[in-house]
């Protein structure tokens, strides 16, 4: 079970994933506030290479929710509680960047330079024309990896995991597929989802304290809520 019980214990927690993502925020604001939009998409855009296509095209992947269930189900044999946690941070996180996309209805790069400037795109990489802000690749690759951050002991860890949700985040710019802003913005959503799951599941009343939660899911038979004594007439 994880030791936080309020949003302070989780933040001290998970201090060393949140100050790095903190300095990104700080960042990526200065940068929107002095940079038109799509400049960085640009200038990635135009130092394309055949090495940086294949770094991103797998990065991107990382964003995708076949491999987010794929790294849920060994945790299973860790502890149920986290799967939990991971699963509805994953839900809650897609389902909100994707009604947020449906209510602003932006254009995607590739609709929004057409006729403007030739993009390079990654061969065998379909590129989408709308519904480009924030972006969900994103928001569930930031709330994978403070996921995985969270359930580490060891928390240097957190200085990878937070690499590797940059990188899953840049890689829909390089793809062409999003904006620095809907990046941003995408981060987000992950890392409040994340962080707001691993509060409620740590503290609401019919989830707190059950054993059954906190062990590895084939060791659960030998919990009495899995081994219930069939009745006899």
């Amino acid at each position: 079970m994880l030791k936080s019980k309020t949003f302070k214990d989780i933040i001290i927690d998970n201090k060393i994933f949140l100050i790095l993502y903190l300095c990104f925020l700080i960042y990526g604001a200065f940068r929107l506030s002095l940079f038109p939009k799509g400049a960085d998409l640009l200038w990635l855009n135009a130092h394309n290479a055949w090495f940086l296509d294949l770094w991103f095209r797998f990065w991107t992947m990382i964003g995708d929710g076949v491999f987010f269930v794929s790294v849920l189900i060994p945790i299973l044999w860790i502890r149920i509680r986290y799967s939990i946690i991971g699963l509805f941070s994953f839900i809650s996180s897609g389902l909100t960047a994707q009604i947020l996309k449906r209510i602003f209805d932006m254009p995607r790069p590739k609709a929004y330079f057409q006729g403007l400037v030739d993009l390079y795109f990654v061969p065998g990489v379909h590129v989408y024309s709308q519904h480009s802000f924030p972006s969900g690749h994103t928001a569930s690759g930031f709330a994978l990896f403070l996921f995985l951050a969270a359930i580490s002991k060891n928390k240097n860890w957190s200085y990878i995991y937070f690499f590797m949700a940059l990188c899953v985040g840049f890689s829909r710019i390089y793809l062409s597929q999003h904006f620095f802003i809907d990046v941003y913005f995408g981060s987000m959503v992950g890392v409040a989802h994340c962080l707001l799951f691993i509060y409620l599941i740590e503290n609401l009343a019919f989830l707190k304290n059950k054993e059954w939660l906190d062990c590895p899911i084939h060791k659960c038979g030998k919990i009495p809520f899995f081994n219930r004594k069939k009745s006899h007439d």
